[in-house]
């Protein structure tokens, strides 16, 4: 009975504070936000940069793409250079895709931000879980893992509902400068975390990577376009050709239509 108080005392004091988890839990809230924006204000940011609702989308589906092609080179360059460094490199990255974003003029300017985002978050999402690891063990660890695992999805409700009317009542600009600033408060608050040192001996599979990622986008790309699978009423129109009585009469396709002969 004394060992198991003994042990209870020990695990006691070595608890660890949840400061890092808070940094840890904010930067996933970043994520949340960017998307979230993007979502609510499809037909403003198209109006504002002088495009189309599917351009804003398609930013909205690289996004993934880049998210789900990247993931696992994140994960290898957070054993390479250091949870902590890594975490601060995706903060500032994030912070340059938001400004990106607020003073956009175009759609290509559009898409290269959520490319940009989508490589920071790449790296975010295992460099958090490692994260996890380095300030936490034992039964705090599980309940650290447990709340990151929770914090995206407590924090849609509040995203949407912000992203929205800060959309609606002021310009959804304004949103995006505000997570550029949100960026730069995480950067400096990543002094309160820890990390694994860097290992050199980390190798990456470049040829492993770029069949990945290929792959990841590829099917990507035909999921997004599955509506145009096997239908022939979607394909460009045919140059059909007319009836020869029509042409005596004078008439000429508007699509180029000849006529029969």
């Amino acid at each position: 009975m004394s060992q198991a108080v003994r042990a209870a005392a020990l695990e006691a004091e070595a608890r660890a504070s949840w400061t890092p988890l808070v940094v840890i839990a904010l930067a996933q809230l970043l994520l949340v936000f960017n998307l979230a924006t993007l979502k609510v204000s499809v037909d403003a940011i198209a109006e504002s940069l002088g495009t189309s609702a599917s351009a804003v989308k398609t930013a909205i589906v690289l996004h993934f793409l880049v998210v789900a092609a990247v993931i696992m080179l994140g994960a290898r360059m957070t054993e390479r250079f250091g949870g902590r460094r890594v975490f601060r490199a995706t903060a500032a990255t994030m912070g340059v895709a938001m400004m990106l974003m607020a003073f956009a003029r175009d759609a290509g300017t559009m898409i290269l931000a959520q490319t940009i985002a989508g490589l920071a978050s790449a790296a975010l999402i295992p460099t958090s879980v490692m994260m996890i690891s380095d300030h936490y063990s034992g039964s705090q660890q599980s309940r650290a893992l447990g709340w990151l695992g929770g914090v995206q999805a407590i924090g849609i409700v509040p995203a949407f509902l912000v992203a929205g009317y800060l959309a609606a009542s002021v310009q959804w600009r304004v949103t995006f400068a505000l997570l550029a600033a949100f960026s730069a408060a995480l950067f400096v608050s990543t002094v309160r975390l820890r990390g694994a040192d860097a290992r050199a001996t980390i190798d990456v599979d470049a040829v492993g990577f770029v069949l990945a990622a290929s792959a990841m986008l590829l099917i990507g790309v035909g999921a997004d376009r599955v509506a145009y699978w096997g239908d022939p009423r979607r394909r460009a129109p045919s140059r059909r050709r007319i009836p020869s009585a029509t042409c005596r009469a004078g008439f000429r396709s508007s699509r180029g239509s000849r006529c029969r002969t």
